[in-house]
């Protein structure tokens, strides 16, 4: 029997291919273009997610980052190389440095640029630089620099540039002449995702041959990079060891750190890829299945001629079988084709310039499931509806009539034109023998409507997140900084701030690194109660010496919750200090602090009260050097913003002065600066995704269209019958037209009225998650205007589509 079934749905194969290999190609074209842009898309999302840690693996990271100040220059690498679960120690020591131009005076490279070099291999073997343009320096010549980017646009340098250095002296001093070639513009690891507090110092990278030939004197700071034996999971642990066993002012920074920055930057394009990546492949799912069943329906006059000349139901159920499951199957291995073919396109973000592998990818982790979905899934599918649309299952079915529609019958007798009432039936009721697909063009409508604005709703928070500072830690207006973080905002400067007309409230910050319960985190010490502070997420502001708002990310890294204790401490364990204190709140906290070093951003860090640890705050410094390493400031309403700068930064300037002037025995090196906004670097990466959300909407509203637009033709032509019976019932031309046009506004205006709540509703809660992850304030934020637009364009989307 099988092989007698086979032999004729074969025949039935041959014989029919002529008239029914176009809808055969629809099919494949339909799975191939769009499931493989779907496949592409998501398994661009998954190479886009692991773009930076691929690339992170491959320069052979650290794990820890150390710097040691002492009043001498000590080197601790013995030290630390022997403390428990370190597995290697590489470094850099970084040098005063002038860069001798032409004409002119010397230009000095700090703070912007610090000139570092390699010691144990670092930068060349651990930590590898990745070069953008020109090449790797050798090791083994001591004429050849690398540049980083920022460096290189500081100092308007190319490669192939010859740099003159005064090295190892303070400006305008004796040092050691050297003539650098720049072979190598690129990036360290830490510096393809940056906040605006990381961008500076940049590096001017020396090889181990120059390192050698330089003198490791007072002006140089050495950096200790350390790998740990069992990875980051060990880090705290080796953290406490350093600060048990270093005798030193220690200044960590934690590659676990600024990878989960840089991972929670990249997230947006991802989640765009992921988002646009299940639409393509649902809407290639849905109109396959729409071609399949008209395919099979188009055979249903054959079937039933089959039936009367004696056609059992296996033989009526595998007609055009053949041609339709080879349509699937083909489409399904050019979905693979178009998936392997996108692949060289992704990553996206700021990795893919660095990713170690951009051509193509074969991810079996998305083709295998797709192609289970397409051909499995579809094959499944195709069988069901041959057997469902065979004439036996329609006999025993029988001709029902569906059931009317309310609405239908409430237009028809509320004296409305014929048109009206025939088009509203039409949209809302199947027809005899269900021979319309309503249901898929009222679903398809409100999926339509509901993707679009989802995606408006989200891309309107994220722009509201990107202009308003407050909502990621930036509740003031402007800050003065000392030397990057390092030092202290002098009293002058203090209270020339108590004074100043422009300004309405100001609050001084120290930076220190804390351990939390045994964990180094960066800790912003503060006044309590403060004149303000960071977006409390939950809880309250400090009020008493004895708490403690932790930054909601810090938080889920203790494993605490508010209302628990927190053990807080700093130094060595001959010398440490530790208090208990009560967690009050969690907070979302700003990017500032010291520049190479652990310091708070987006739900990291802490805020702790200066009555807390008043011992801090002397720091062992003369008087004149001591005081908050900021002073954020608040002006008044109204005040130009240019005359709030110019009058803060006539304040930085009369203490810069009044430094310069001073005595050296001061022991003060500074430079206050006025700072701006500082951007994490989550929200730095995501205005660079810029147009993405827009893109993202157009593209799903293309695809809603499209499959709306396959819908409504289908559901048109199904009624060509009914369409013909009201033409010779004496229907024109124009009924017609207005028949059809009230079927796709009905269609619509559903899509509308479902869709546009829904849509509004799942935006801001997949917003509200969003916000959640990156530990922003959670506001999301509803585009009136553009929803209005879509509600428009939907109405009149589908009159076009309709009349087409």
């Amino acid at each position: 029997m099988n092989r007698q079934v086979l032999r004729f749905a074969g025949y039935r194969f041959r014989a029919t291919f002529a008239r029914t290999w176009g809808g055969g190609l629809a099919i494949v074209l339909l799975i191939g273009l769009l499931g493989g842009v779907g496949l592409g898309a998501l398994s661009g999302a998954r190479r886009t997610q692991s773009s930076f840690s691929t690339y992170l693996a491959s320069t052979n990271p650290s794990d820890l980052g150390v710097a040691a100040f002492t009043p001498s220059p000590r080197d601790f690498t013995a030290a630390i190389r022997h403390l428990p679960l370190v597995r290697k120690v590489a470094g850099f020591v970084s040098y005063d440095a002038e860069m001798l131009p032409a004409r002119g005076a010397p230009i000095e490279l700090l703070p912007s640029v610090s000139l570092v070099g390699s010691l144990g291999g670092e930068f060349f073997d651990q930590d590898r630089f990745r070069v953008i343009e020109g090449h790797m320096a050798d090791p083994r010549r001591a004429d050849e620099v690398m540049v980083s980017e920022v460096a290189a646009q500081v100092l308007h340098l190319h490669v192939g540039e010859v740099l003159t250095l005064r090295i190892g002296a303070n400006p305008g001093g004796p040092g050691k002449r050297t003539r650098l070639i720049v072979v190598g513009i690129g990036l360290l690891n830490n510096q393809v995702v940056q906040d605006n507090i990381e961008r500076l110092p940049s590096y001017i990278v020396a090889t181990p041959r120059l390192t050698a030939a330089l003198p490791l004197g007072a002006a140089a700071t050495r950096w200790y990079e350390i790998q740990v034996q069992g990875g980051s999971r060990n880090v705290p642990a080796v953290e406490r060891e350093v600060f048990n066993h270093i005798p030193a002012y220690i200044v960590f920074h934690v590659t676990s750190v600024f990878a989960a920055q840089a991972e929670l930057a990249i997230k947006p394009d991802a989640i765009a890829l992921w988002g646009f990546g299940v639409i393509a492949a649902l809407a290639g799912l849905l109109l396959a299945l729409q071609a399949i069943s008209r395919q099979l329906q188009a055979r249903k006059q054959d079937l039933a001629v089959l039936r009367a000349i004696g056609a059992d139901p296996t033989m009526t159920t595998s007609d055009g079988l053949i041609a339709t499951l080879g349509a699937v199957v083909v489409g399904s291995v050019l979905a693979v084709i178009v998936d392997v073919a996108l692949s060289p396109l992704s990553p996206i973000g700021p990795a893919r310039r660095v990713f170690p592998t951009r051509g193509v990818n074969l991810d079996w982790t998305i083709i295998s499931p797709g192609l289970a979905v397409l051909f499995g899934g579809l094959g499944v599918m195709t069988v069901v509806i041959a057997y469902r649309g065979t004439p036996h299952r329609g006999a025993r079915r029988g001709a029902f009539a569906s059931r009317p529609s309310a609405v239908a019958r409430g237009v028809a007798s509320a004296g409305l034109p014929p048109s009206a009432a025939v088009g509203v039936h039409f949209a809302l009721e199947p027809g005899a023998g269900n021979s319309s697909p309503v249901r898929s063009a009222l679903l398809g409508a409100v999926l339509a409507v509901l993707t679009v604005v989802a995606t408006l709703t989200f891309g309107s928070s994220l722009s509201t997140l990107l202009s308003h500072p407050a909502l990621y830690g930036w509740t003031w207006d402007s800050v003065l900084d000392s030397s990057l973080g390092y030092g202290p905002v002098p009293p002058k400067a203090q209270k020339m701030l108590d004074h100043d007309p422009v300004v309405a409230a100001w609050t001084g910050v120290t930076f220190f690194t804390m351990q939390l319960d045994g964990v180094a985190a960066p800790v912003l010490f503060v006044d309590a109660p403060a004149a303000f502070s960071p977006p409390i997420l939950s809880g309250h502001v400090l009020t008493a010496p004895d708490q403690i708002v932790v930054g909601a990310a810090t938080l889920v890294g203790l494993h605490k919750r508010v209302g628990d204790h927190v053990l807080v401490s700093y130094g060595t364990a001959a010398q440490s200090l530790s208090r208990s204190l009560l967690i009050v709140g969690t907070t979302t906290l700003p990017a500032i602090g010291i520049s190479e070093g652990l310091h708070t951003s987006m739900g990291t860090g802490a805020l702790v009260p200066n009555a807390a640890f008043p011992m801090l705050s002397e720091q062992g410094y003369p008087a004149q050097c001591n005081g908050p390493n900021m002073a954020l400031v608040r002006f008044r309403k109204g005040v130009a913003p240019a005359a709030a700068d110019a009058s803060l930064r006539h304040i930085a300037a009369a203490a810069n002065a009044e430094f310069t002037s001073a005595s050296s025995s001061n022991a003060c090196s500074l430079l206050v600066s006025v700072l701006g906004v500082q951007q994490p670097a989550q929200i730095r990466d995501y205005g660079t995704v810029g147009a993405s959300p827009a893109v993202l909407a157009s593209g799903l509203a293309g695809g809603a269209i499209v499959a709306l637009g396959f819908t409504l033709v289908a559901s048109v032509r199904r009624r060509r019958r009914e369409l013909a019976l009201l033409k010779a019932l004496g229907f024109t031309q124009r009924q017609l037209a207005a028949t059809i046009s009230w079927q796709a506004s009905v269609a619509g205006v559903v899509g509308v009225v479902v869709g546009l709540p829904l849509g509004i509703a799942l935006g801001r809660w997949l917003w509200s998650l969003f916000a959640a992850e990156v530990f922003a304030v959670p506001r999301p934020s509803v585009p009136v205007g553009s929803l209005v637009l879509v509600a428009v364009g939907a109405l009149a989307l589908v009159n076009v589509v309709a009349a087409l």
